[in-house]
């Protein structure tokens, strides 16, 4: 199972890329960082129990010319396939 806390010590501010089941059952890449300032969050209410959820940025998006409070995006780290960082891939 992954953890919040590790996954933000260990990546810092560096890229890293998931492979996770959408809440619709879909699977899905995203190359990703986790946000380093309020300028990505669009200040909407966050619901629910976000304790299992992991906000990322989507590199994809940005590289895209998308503003950056729309390239960001929440993990379910219970739906998480595949985690590569640093070359590495972990498991769960």
């Amino acid at each position: 199972m992954f953890d919040k806390q590790i996954i933000r010590e260990a990546v810092g501010r560096r890229f890293f890329s998931v492979t996770f089941i959408t809440k619709d059952n879909q699977v899905r890449p995203m190359v990703c960082k986790l946000p380093s300032a309020d300028r990505f969050f669009s200040g909407g209410e966050l619901k629910g129990d976000r304790s299992r959820l992991l906000s990322v940025i989507d590199i994809n998006l940005l590289r895209k010319g998308v503003d950056p409070k729309r390239a960001w995006r929440s993990i379910n780290l219970d739906t998480i396939l595949e985690f590569k960082f640093m070359g590495r891939d972990w498991v769960n």
